[in-house]
């Protein structure tokens, strides 16, 4: 029976859902782990390159600031709508809104599969930084050993009620956001505070800090988070396939077995948990979103953030057919990003000219002052509508050939 794949995919998707908000408040405090201490490191050049690293990661995460959160805390209240209309509807006014119903189930898995491909090249950036955080901390063995032993002084009892937290317990500064999170006892860190000991203790402190955030923290628990947006993903592939079968059979629905009451009983038994799992979600976004306004933005790089925008944008695009849904996504992206995303467009209307000015052997400058000039003609002896059209085929060469 159909409802039962219904019923299994809930409950899969319960069960991952139920430490989420651990999940991501991982991820963002991994990211403050990284700035506690806002200060050069030390002038050696084996600090300079954990400092770049820190520095590198931070782009990452101003990026995810502006565009992937406020995605998440659409998607999060989206679908927590769609789980309430189990259990505020009536079974019948419930199956009076069917055909509407159906169309968000589409337009809510498509938001899931733009997120994931949204995440995924979030953490394909990370994972370049994760090996580099490796890499240095295969040169650097005098400090490899040093977060080695630490990490083994802490209680294995806090280990297995969070892995994604494990590493952080290493940075005294986060004891008290871990133990209201995952409910694990403040315990003293092995390290001493990042702001006491001789300058090489408070740069060892610092280098390892951004070990355990960057290679230990911040790709398991992005990795996890996209675990859990696939699998929301399949539960309303799932949704989508059997109230399409529903649907089809209209009225006959309501004889026989009843697939449509059989579906409903097994949403609203379920519904609830779902529902709670996404609260604890929304009460943790004001200290996620706090995690990541705290990470300074001197010396951003606003190149490499606006094409990252830019990227989400275009999954956004790529993924959503619903059209309100679309708009909806884009203008949650864009709502404080459009200059930024806007100068990125921009700067690649610029190389782009650069580029054709190269191959034809002139400056920018005059290339442009060229094209300027053969609109002007044009315009003026020229119908509109067919300026229009020239417009559309000269736009068209520069952007796919």
């Amino acid at each position: 029976m159909a409802s039962e794949e219904v019923k299994q995919q809930v409950s899969i998707s319960s069960d991952k859902l139920e430490g989420v908000h651990k999940t991501m408040r991982a991820f963002s405090l991994s990211m403050r782990a990284l700035f506690l201490e806002n200060r050069t490191l030390t002038s050696s050049s084996e600090a300079a390159k954990f400092e770049k690293l820190r520095d590198d990661t931070r782009n990452d995460a101003v990026a995810y600031v502006k565009g992937g959160l406020p995605l998440v805390k659409q998607c999060v209240s989206d679908i927590k709508c769609y789980f309430e209309y189990y259990i505020d509807l009536t079974k019948d006014e419930w199956w009076t809104f069917i055909a509407d119903i159906v169309e968000e189930v589409k337009a809510r898995k498509e938001a899931c599969n733009a997120l994931v491909d949204i995440h995924e090249h979030f953490l394909s950036e990370v994972k370049t930084l994760q090996d580099d955080a490796t890499i240095l901390m295969e040169e650097s063995h005098d400090l490899a050993a040093k977060y080695e032993e630490e990490a083994s002084k802490l209680e294995m009892s806090a280990l297995r009620k969070g892995a994604f937290c494990a590493a952080l317990l290493l940075i005294p500064q986060l004891s008290g956001p871990i133990s209201l999170t995952w409910g694990v006892e403040a315990i003293s860190s092995p390290m001493t505070s990042m702001d006491q000991g001789t300058e090489k203790e408070k740069t060892a402190n610092a280098e390892i800090a951004v070990v355990a955030a960057v290679r230990d923290t911040l790709g398991p628990a992005l990795s996890e988070f996209i675990s859990v947006l696939r699998c929301i993903s399949g539960l309303f592939e799932v949704l989508q396939q059997e109230l399409e079968t529903i649907q089809e059979k209209g009225e006959k629905a309501m004889e026989g077995e009843k697939p449509k009451d059989i579906h409903y009983k097994v949403m609203n038994k379920n519904a609830g948990r779902i529902v709670n799992h996404f609260n604890d979600v929304i009460k943790e976004l004001p200290s996620i979103r706090s995690d990541f306004q705290a990470i300074p933005i001197e010396g951003l790089d606003d190149h490499y953030v606006e094409r990252l925008l830019l990227m989400a944008n275009e999954c956004i695009s790529r993924h959503c057919t619903n059209t309100k849904m679309l708009n909806k996504m884009k203008t949650t992206l864009t709502t404080g990003n459009k200059k930024q995303v806007t100068m990125y467009s921009m700067r690649e209307g610029r190389s782009l000219l650069e580029k054709y000015a190269s191959f034809w052997g002139v400056s920018p400058q005059i290339l442009f002052a060229v094209i300027v000039c053969v609109l002007i003609v044009l315009f003026a002896y020229i119908p509109r509508a067919l300026l229009v059209l020239i417009f559309l085929a000269v736009l068209a060469y520069f952007v796919f050939v």
